[in-house]
C-alpha cells in the first residue's frame, strides 16, 4: 500500500494491544480516499495472527427494517448465543428476526451483542470491523455505540469507518484518525503504479483533479482520454467528479440495464438479486441485462445480494434520476418485496402527495416494527405517516404517537421535536392528554422543556363533559401533579392544584382523593390514608387488564400512587407499588421505566437501613438509566446512591455520586434530585464536624417535602451544633403537625427525635423515649437505631451510663449489621466512652463495606447459588462482567471459592 505506511504502523500498533484489552477506532475520512483499503489490509493482518474478524457494512440510503446491520455482524457466531443469559438471549435473538419473542428492549439487545462479542474473543480478542458505521440502520447503531462504550477490558478491538462529518457524535472512548488525501510523492507513486501508461500532459492533468484522492487517481487515469475535463469540474467536490467518473457513459447503457440499476440504487439493504430482477421484469428488463451493469464494473454479485462497486455509485445514479424514475423504482419494488415494513416504505417513497392508504401502511409498519424492538425505525415510519397523513387529525395522532415511541426508544430530541409540531394542531382530547403526558415524561427522564403545572390546569379547564374528555382531564392533572411532586415541590404550586383537582374532579373518584392527598397530606392524609390499600386495587385495576397494560402508559398510574403513600408516609405500601411497577416493566424487558421503578424502590430501602439493598437498586438504575440516555433517572439514581454512601461513611464514591448527580440534572431545579444532594452533602459535612456547612447543605431538602420529613432530625442535629437552634426548632412544630395529622409511627419516630435534638434540659427525655417507641411500631429497625442512639447520647453526657450502654450497644449492633459504618463508629466510641470498649470490640465490624455496591449484590446472588450467567441476566450485565466482579470481591472478603460466600457475607 502506497503513503499509509504510518496509519497501518499505528493499527498494527493496536491490534498488539488487543489481548490486554481492545481499543476502539474511528478511521475517518472523504469518499474515495482509501478507508476501506486500510481496513482490508487491518483485517488481513488480524487474520495472519488468529484473531477472529466480525465485519458489518452500512448501506446509504432509508433503513426501514432494524439490525440489519447487526444481524450481518454476528451471523458468524450466532450459534453461540444459547450461551447468554436468559432474557439476553431471547431479546438478541427477537431483534435480529431469529425467534419469535417479547419486544426487545434496546439495552438487552446491546448487553447480549456485548455478551457475544465478549465470548467470541475469549483471551486470544476480536477484531470488529464496522465499515460507513453513520450508514449502519439506528437500532444496530446504537447496539454498537453500546458495545463501545461498555467494552470494559474485555480484548474487543473496534474499527470503524465513517465519511467525514457523518458521525458527529461519534464513538464512547474512540481515538479518530483522519486518513488524509495522499502526498504529491505518494500520489505520482500511485498513479505510476496504475496508469504507467498516461503521458505527461494527462498524468499532470490526473494529479491536478484527483488531489490525491487514491480512488479518484485511478478513475480518472481509466477515464484520462475520454474524460469531458468541463470547465466548471475545477469548481465542483472532488466526489461528485468522482461520481462522474465511476459512472461513466449511462447513457451508452441499454435502457433496461439502466432501469435494473436504477431499481438497485432504489432498493434497501436488506434487498436481493430476485427482488430486483422480479422488480425489474415489470419495468421490463431481464436478468441478462445485468451483464452490462457488470462489465462496466457499477455492480457484482456478491451472493444473493447485488453490491455497487464503490458506495459513490450508489448515490450517484440514484441521484441522476428524475423524481418520475426513482418513484417508478420504489413502486416496482413495493410490489415485490415480501416483508410489509419495507414494503411500505418504498411505497412511501413513490408517494409524492398525501395519501392517508399509504399513510396507513406507514402505521401498520410502525406497530411491526415496535413489536420487533426498533424503536428508531418506528418512530421515523410515524414521522412519514405524519407527512402523508391528508387530514390535521390523523396528522396529529401520528405525531402523538410518534413522540411517545421516541420517548420510549430514548431519542429525546426527536420526541420533543414530534411534541412541538403536533401541539398546535392536536383537537381530540385524547391526543391533547397524549401529548402533555409525553412533555412531562420527557421533563421528568430526560429533562426536555415543559409547559408549567398552569398551563396543565387551563387545558384540563378547557376540556367538556364528556366520558373521553373527564379521562383527559384526570390524565393532565395526574400528570401535573406527578410534575409537581418530583420537579417543584413548592407550597405555592401546590395550592394551585389544589383548588384545580377540587374544582375539576367529581367527587367519589380514588384519582380525586390520591391527588388531593398527595398536595395537602395534613388536611386530606388522615380520611385517604386508611384506604389507601383499597385504593391500590383501583389503581392495578385501572392500570393492568390481566397481565399487560390497559393502555399504553396506564401502567405509570403505581408510580404517582407510590409518591401519594410517600407522601402520606406508608412506606410499606410504597415498597409494594414500586415492586408491582418494577415486576411488570422487568418482565416486559422495558429497562428505562426498570430503573424507575428500582429509584423508587432503592429509596425505600435506605430509609428503612438496608443499604446494600438500596445501592443494589439505585446503582443498578443508574447503569439502566445511563444505558437508555434518561439523565434525569440517572441523576435521582446518583443522589440516592450518595445518601446510602454517606451512610457507609464511604465519602469518596458518596462525593462521586453527589457529582454525577449535579451533572445529570444539568445544574438546573429539580426537587427531587437537589433535595436528596442536599441530604447526603448534609450528611457528610456533619460527618466532618462542619455543622454550620451541614446546616447551609440541608437547606435544599425543603426542595421537597417528603425528603424534607424524612431528613428532618439531621436539619435539626445541624441547627442545634450550627448555631440555628430556633429555626430547627420552627422545622420540627411544622412537622409535628403532619405526624399529628398521619398518624405515622415512621414519620413521629423522626420528629421526636429531631425536637428531643432542639430541646434543653431534662424536658427532651420524653421525646427520646417516644421516638424508640414509635420507631418499635412501626418496624423500621435503623430508625430505632438512630433512636437509640440519640437517647444513648444524651444519657451519657447526664452520666446515666448502665442505660446508655444498653441503648448504644442495640443501635451499634444494628448499624453493624446495615453496614452503616458512621453511626457504628459514632455508637462505638460513645459506648467506649460510657467505659463499654470491650462491648464495642464484640461486635462485628462492617466488612461488606469495602465492597462495590455492585460486588456486593453479586457476592450476595452468587452465595444464594446462582450461576454466573443468572447473574448477569438479573443484573443486567455480561457473565464476564459478572465473573470480573467475583474476582474482585473474593479477596476483599478473605475467601477463595463461591462455597465459602455465605459465611463471608452472614
Amino acid at each position: 500500500m502506497i503513503g499509509r505506511e504510518t496509519e497501518l504502523a499505528f493499527l498494527a500498533g493496536v491490534l498488539d494491544d488487543a489481548r490486554s484489552g481492545g481499543r476502539v477506532v474511528v478511521l475517518e475520512g472523504d469518499a474515495g480516499v482509501g478507508k476501506t483499503t486500510v481496513v482490508d489490509a487491518v483485517m488481513d493482518e488480524a487474520e495472519r495472527r488468529g484473531l477472529p474478524v466480525l465485519l458489518g457494512v452500512g448501506v446509504e440510503g432509508p433503513a426501514p427494517v432494524g439490525y440489519t446491520g447487526l444481524f450481518e455482524l454476528l451471523d458468524p457466531i450466532l450459534g453461540t448465543a444459547g450461551d447468554l443469559p436468559e432474557r439476553q438471549r431471547a431479546a438478541l435473538l427477537s431483534a435480529l428476526g431469529v425467534s419469535e419473542g417479547p419486544r426487545p428492549d434496546p439495552l438487552l439487545v446491546g448487553l447480549a451483542t456485548l455478551g457475544l462479542l465478549e465470548a467470541a474473543a475469549g483471551d486470544r480478542g476480536l477484531l470488529l470491523v464496522v465499515e460507513d458505521l453513520p450508514w449502519l440502520d439506528p437500532s444496530s447503531r446504537a447496539a454498537v455505540t453500546f458495545v463501545a462504550g461498555h467494552r470494559g477490558d474485555a480484548p474487543i478491538m473496534m474499527l470503524a469507518t465513517a465519511r467525514t462529518g457523518l458521525l458527529p457524535a461519534g464513538l464512547p472512548g474512540a481515538t479518530t484518525m483522519t486518513l488524509a488525501p495522499l502526498g504529491a510523492d505518494a500520489a505520482v507513486r500511485l498513479l505510476t503504479a496504475t496508469a504507467p501508461e498516461l503521458g505527461d500532459a494527462l498524468r499532470e492533468r490526473v494529479l491536478a483533479e484527483a488531489g490525491g484522492n487514491p480512488l479518484a487517481l485511478r478513475e480518472f487515469a481509466a477515464e484520462a482520454d475520454r474524460l469531458p475535463w468541463a470547465e466548471d469540474a475545477e469548481r465542483l467536490p472532488v466526489s461528485r467528479r468522482l461520481e462522474r467518473a465511476l459512472l461513466g457513459d449511462l447513457a451508452a447503457l441499454p435502457a433496461a440495464s439502466r432501469a435494473l440499476l436504477l431499481i438497485a440504487a432504489a432498493n434497501d439493504e436488506r434487498g436481493t438479486v430476485p427482488e430486483i430482477v422480479e422488480a425489474g421484469r415489470r419495468a421490463g428488463a431481464g436478468p441478462g441485462d445485468l451483464q452490462p451493469l457488470e462489465r462496466n464494473r457499477l455492480v457484482r454479485l456478491s451472493g444473493d445480494r447485488l453490491a455497487f462497486d464503490h458506495p459513490l455509485v450508489r448515490s450517484a445514479v440514484y441521484g441522476a434520476a428524475t423524481t418520475t424514475e426513482r418513484a417508478a423504482a420504489h413502486n416496482h419494488l413495493a410490489e415485490v418485496v415480501a416483508d410489509p415494513v419495507r414494503a411500505a416504505w418504498h411505497r412511501a417513497a413513490a408517494t409524492l402527495q398525501p395519501d392517508e392508504t399509504v399513510a396507513r401502511e406507514l402505521e401498520t409498519a410502525s406497530a411491526l416494527s415496535q413489536k420487533r424492538g426498533t424503536l428508531p425505525e418506528a418512530v421515523a415510519a410515524l414521522r412519514r405517516a405524519a407527512v402523508l397523513s391528508p387530514t390535521l387529525e390523523d396528522r396529529a395522532r401520528r405525531l402523538t404517537t410518534g413522540a411517545e415511541v421516541a420517548r420510549q426508544a430514548g431519542l429525546p430530541e426527536q420526541s420533543y421535536a414530534l411534541l412541538t409540531e403536533a401541539l398546535p394542531i392536536a383537537a381530540t382530547p385524547h391526543d391533547v392528554a397524549g401529548l402533555a403526558t409525553v412533555e412531562r415524561l420527557l421533563a421528568m427522564t430526560f429533562g426536555t422543556p415543559v409547559r408549567n403545572v398552569e398551563a396543565s390546569i387551563r387545558l384540563a379547564a378547557s376540556l367538556g363533559d364528556g366520558p373521553e374528555d373527564t379521562v383527559a382531564r384526570i390524565r393532565f392533572l395526574t400528570a401535573a401533579v406527578g410534575q409537581w411532586w418530583n420537579m417543584d415541590g413548592s407550597a405555592e404550586t401546590a395550592g394551585r392544584l389544589r383548588a384545580a383537582v377540587l374544582d375539576l374532579v367529581a367527587e367519589g373518584l380514588w384519582q380525586r382523593d390520591m391527588m388531593l392527598a398527595m398536595v395537602d397530606p395534613a388536611a386530606y392524609g388522615p380520611a385517604v390514608r386508611p384506604r389507601l390499600t383499597a385504593m391500590l386495587s383501583s389503581a392495578r385495576e385501572a392500570a393492568f387488564a390481566k397481565d399487560t397494560e390497559r393502555a399504553v402508559g396506564t401502567s405509570r398510574l403505581l408510580p404517582i400512587f407510590a409518591r401519594c403513600s410517600e407522601s402520606l408516609q406508608d412506606l410499606d405500601l410504597a415498597w409494594s407499588c414500586w415492586e408491582i411497577y418494577r415486576e411488570y416493566h422487568s418482565a416486559a424487558s422495558s429497562l428505562g421505566d426498570e430503573a424507575y421503578a428500582l429509584n423508587g424502590r432503592g429509596m425505600i430501602h435506605v430509609l428503612r437501613g438496608d443499604l446494600d439493598a438500596g445501592l443494589a437498586d439505585t446503582e443498578q438504575a443508574l447503569r439502566l438509566a445511563e444505558g437508555s440516555g434518561l439523565t434525569r433517572v440517572a441523576g435521582v439514581a446518583a443522589a440516592v446512591s450518595a445518601l446510602a454512601h454517606a451512610w457507609r461513611d464511604d465519602r469518596e464514591a458518596a462525593e462521586q455520586r453527589l457529582a454525577d448527580s449535579v451533572r445529570y440534572r444539568r445544574h438546573e431545579p429539580y426537587a427531587l434530585i437537589t433535595a436528596r444532594e442536599s441530604w447526603a452533602a448534609g450528611l457528610l459535612a456533619l460527618r466532618a464536624g462542619r455543622p454550620g456547612d451541614a446546616w447551609l447543605e440541608l437547606a435544599g431538602v425543603a426542595a421537597h417535602p417528603s425528603t424534607g420529613l424524612w431528613a428532618l432530625s439531621d436539619v435539626a442535629e445541624a441547627g442545634v451544633r450550627g448555631g440555628h437552634a430556633e429555626q430547627a426548632r420552627r422545622l420540627c412544630a411544622e412537622a409535628a403537625e403532619q405526624a399529628a395529622a398521619l398518624g405515622s409511627d415512621h414519620l413521629w419516630a423522626i420528629v421526636h427525635r429531631a425536637r428531643a435534638l432542639v430541646t434543653d434540659g431534662d424536658g427532651a427525655e420524653e421525646d427520646h423515649t417516644l421516638s424508640i417507641a414509635r420507631a418499635e411500631a412501626s418496624g423500621n429497625t435503623f430508625e430505632l437505631a438512630r433512636s437509640r442512639l440519640a437517647y444513648g447520647e444524651w444519657l451519657r453526657r447526664r452520666r446515666r451510663i448502665a442505660p446508655a450502654r444498653d441503648l448504644l450497644a442495640a443501635a451499634l449492633r444494628e448499624f453493624a449489621r446495615a453496614g452503616a459504618a458512621w453511626p457504628a463508629e459514632r455508637a462505638s466510641l460513645e459506648l467506649r466512652a460510657a467505659g463499654a470498649a470491650d462491648e464495642a470490640e464484640r461486635t462485628p465490624s462492617v466488612r461488606t463495606a469495602q465492597l462495590t455496591p455492585q460486588e456486593s449484590q453479586v457476592a450476595r446472588l452468587a452465595a444464594a447459588g446462582l450461576t454466573n450467567r443468572e447473574i448477569a441476566d438479573q443484573m443486567y450485565l455480561s457473565p464476564r462482567t459478572v465473573g470480573v466482579h467475583l474476582y474482585k470481591a473474593f479477596p476483599k472478603l478473605g475467601v477463595t471459592s463461591r462455597t465459602q460466600l455465605q459465611a463471608a457475607l452472614a
